[in-house]
């Protein structure tokens, strides 16, 4: 349609993402103990290496733990859909110029938002 300007497809993690993520969380929740043990072991024992082992495994669970938080609560999923992680939900974001027609505009697509000239469409 002219005068409108594509800006954005809205995309979402799909299940097999979030069965990923879960995975991932499982792993991580394991590392956390694991280091614990390791570290309070190499404590206990006066083991230099197991402590550090310890030490190094909690972290590498807290940066992978920031991680996964960074994915789950990022707005730019570009890098999700790339790995094939994501999935459409029929949204757009787009703006309007002064040649459309608005009867037209509202006629085919369904205004979701409407944010500092930036409509979230869907396609009726």
């Amino acid at each position: 349609m002219n005068g409108v300007i594509f800006i954005k497809e809205i995309m979402d993690i799909s299940a097999f993402g979030y069965f990923l993520l879960g995975v991932i969380c499982i792993v991580s929740l394991a590392m956390f103990f694991g280091g614990i043990k390791l570290w309070r072991e190499g404590c206990r024992s006066c083991c230099d290496g197991m402590e550090i082992a310890g030490f190094i495994t909690l972290v590498v669970d807290l940066v992978l733990s920031c991680s996964i938080y960074a994915f789950i609560n990022s707005e730019d999923l570009s890098y999700v859909d790339s790995l094939g992680l994501a999935k459409s939900t029929g949204k757009y974001e787009v703006t309007v110029t002064d040649e459309a027609d608005m009867n037209e505009f509202q006629e085919r697509y369904e205004i979701l938002s409407f944010e500092n000239g930036v409509y979230t469409i869907k396609i009726k």
